[in-house]
């Protein structure tokens, strides 16, 4: 996995919990032709919903906050590999994600927060080994926003989750290919991602 692809692994990472959390937990459902007393969402990046335009009124997208490197140290000493060295490094991640919970009403933008909020809290500890999050706290549930809609539909209620990370992030350096090509490959980040991607 290459270093550009970090923002997908945290965004893979909350969107698929708060996937599987409303679909086990909730009536909430993303298929249209399911129960009607289920409630259609769309769960999805926040560049991939367009509250103007989708037909689906209420929705959860994921945006990502800024993130940046805050500690790096080498793995052990560098060793020698078909005459190249070899040097691990790891580097912990911090930065915050949000969950923008949107609804025609006040009420149902309001319960879709605070239920993702403490649904995050109450399965912390799981969302942290699955992906190898360090820490996902402290969380915090912004005050309520009207979109103003300028077609014909609906106006939406916008309430937003943050949520702060912590993560480790791991990597192999060929010194040899670095010193001719002036860069650094990413060969490999947490064994933990390719698992849970299998």
């Amino acid at each position: 996995m290459k270093l550009n692809t970090i923002s997908n692994y945290i965004s893979d990472a909350f969107l698929s919990f708060v996937k599987s959390f409303l679909m086990m937990n909730t009536t909430y459902t993303e298929d249209a032709n399911t129960n009607p007393n289920q409630a259609v969402i769309r769960i999805s990046e926040a560049t991939q919903y367009d509250y103007e335009k989708d037909e689906i009124r209420r929705a959860v997208t994921y945006e990502r906050g800024p993130f940046g490197f805050i500690d790096n140290s080498t793995l052990g000493d560098n060793v020698e590999t078909d005459a190249s060295k070899v040097g691990g490094h790891l580097t912990i991640i911090e930065g915050t994600v949000n969950l923008n919970c949107m609804a025609i009403t006040l009420e149902e933008a309001e319960n879709l927060s605070n239920i993702l909020a403490m649904a995050i809290l109450a399965y912390r500890r799981q969302l942290k080994d699955a992906y190898n999050f360090l820490e996902i706290t402290p969380l915090s549930v912004s005050s309520p926003v009207s979109l103003i809609h300028s077609g014909g539909s609906d106006d939406m209620v916008h309430v937003s989750v943050s949520i702060r990370y912590q993560i480790n992030v791991s990597w192999i350096v060929s010194a040899a290919t670095e010193a001719i090509h002036k860069k650094t490959y990413i060969n490999a980040i947490t064994s933990t991602y390719e698992n849970t991607k299998s």
